[in-house]
């Protein structure tokens, strides 16, 4: 299962969550805390760890 990045658009809390594509967004626990409702957060695009180096079909254009 990959980890996602949400933001919380009300106060701006951001955490990492390890979860399936299909599960819905979280709640942001520190409105939850502070005004005592629920905030759903809004999943952010990040950068991948995903790196290709060296020779090969990526660097050398393959067509397949």
């Amino acid at each position: 299962m990959p980890i996602y990045e949400f933001r919380c658009s009300e106060c701006g809390a951001e955490v990492e969550v390890l979860q399936k594509h299909s599960d819905p967004a979280p709640t942001c626990p520190r409105c939850a805390d502070t005004l005592k409702r629920l905030v759903t957060m809004t999943k952010q695009v990040s950068r991948s760890s995903f790196r290709l180096e060296g020779g090969g079909w990526a660097r050398d254009g393959y067509k397949g």
